[in-house]
């Protein structure tokens, strides 16, 4: 099961659903990111900004703010689960140095 938090307009295309969903496991599609760690083992982000977005850096800081993984956030999921980036992480973006 996978669960995806993004603020509107940043998440899965609907054919990216369709075909997660036809593999079988279960979807949970939000904007909500304490929805979407309640039940989660790994809690996985990545940066806001990849090369080639740098003139949006701006908007997606604003619109991803509150993703940003923090101890509030980590308390919300489960207490085994871990945390996970695919480096380099932005600190103070999209995780804190908690």
């Amino acid at each position: 099961d996978t669960s995806v938090a993004s603020p509107a307009g940043h998440g899965p295309t609907p054919i990216d659903i369709d075909r997660i969903r036809s593999l079988g496991g279960a979807l949970l599609v939000t904007d909500d990111p304490q929805e979407a760690v309640t039940e989660s083992d790994v809690v996985y982000t990545d940066v806001w900004t990849s090369m080639g977005q740098e003139n949006e850096k701006s908007d997606r800081l604003d619109a991803f703010a509150p993703f940003t993984v923090n101890s509030d956030l980590m308390s919300s999921a489960p207490a085994e689960a871990i945390f996970m980036h695919c480096l380099p992480a932005h600190r103070g973006e999209e995780v804190t140095n908690e």
